[in-house]
């Protein structure tokens, strides 16, 4: 249901009020408690369209049919609120200043973590294979989607453009002389090891074809632990969404290292 709500949310966010899918992904929404109790006929009347129209919406957002879209939405919506933060921080009846603390802290721990195990040598060598590629790949999960948008565009102005592909896409060869291949791997794991985890793993792998066209795989993996959830009245706050923290921060690194290197340097000089 999670990731149904992220797409209807992302049409209604990037739709005019007048087009079609608007309207339907807007009356959905809106709907969003009877959608498993309501026939298709039902939810076409809830926004304002035609069956026909509702079914191919559904076909568009994955679905075969309104049946297994409307199967989807079987859990009822407010209990997503059980792992999301708001729901959590309130599970214990916190005052509003000990939620401020407590979310505050968690992300300044996380952050700090993560600046003791990324690399200034290994950014750099990332910044000059972006810079070297003719065609740069990030290939990722559709669920951090949002956590890339800000990397393409700033990545764009700054003359590189960065094409996004799906975590199922493979491509073992390169098609231009140069290309870059950044592959995120996101993972999160329920409990805590004994033993100190990395947050993030950097791993980059070059390979030269017969054409010799050459492929640089830049491989990063970002891990979260999580607490053993075992009631829904004994949820933590770490709910499994710091990876897209981590991977929003690297990305940005990455941005403005490559901009200052190879863009804002460059100007600065003229």
């Amino acid at each position: 249901m999670e990731e149904v709500l992220y797409k209807l949310l992302n049409i209604v966010n990037n739709n005019s009020s007048g087009d079609t899918e608007y309207s339907i992904a807007m009356g959905l929404l809106k709907n969003i408690g009877a959608i498993g109790k309501l026939s298709i006929e039902q939810m076409a009347d809830k926004c304002y369209t035609s069956t026909a129209s509702l079914s191919r919406f559904c076909r568009k957002l994955g679905f075969s049919n309104y049946s297994l879209f409307k199967s989807s939405f079987n859990q009822n919506p407010s209990e997503l609120l059980m792992s999301s933060d708001h729901n959590v921080y309130y599970s214990h009846l916190m005052s509003e200043q000990k939620i401020i603390n407590r979310v505050i802290e968690k992300q300044i721990n996380i952050l700090s973590t993560f600046k003791e195990e990324i690399d200034a040598n290994c950014i750099s060598e990332i910044i000059d294979e972006i810079n070297n590629a003719e065609a740069i790949y990030l290939i990722c999960n559709k669920e951090v989607q949002a956590s890339i948008f800000d990397f393409q565009y700033k990545m764009l102005l700054a003359g590189k453009y960065v094409e996004y592909r799906r975590s199922d896409w493979i491509q073992s060869y390169s098609t231009k002389p140069h290309s870059l291949r950044i592959q995120i791997n996101i993972f999160t794991v329920e409990g805590y090891s004994s033993m100190h985890s990395n947050i993030i793993g950097i791993d980059i792998a070059e390979r030269i074809n017969s054409k010799d066209k050459r492929l640089v795989d830049l491989k990063v993996i970002i891990t979260d632990e999580v607490p053993i959830i075992t009631t829904k009245n004994n949820r933590n706050m770490e709910d499994g969404k710091n990876c897209s923290m981590i991977l929003s921060t690297f990305l940005k690194i990455l941005s403005i290292a490559y901009s200052e290197k190879y863009v804002l340097s460059k100007r600065s000089k003229k």
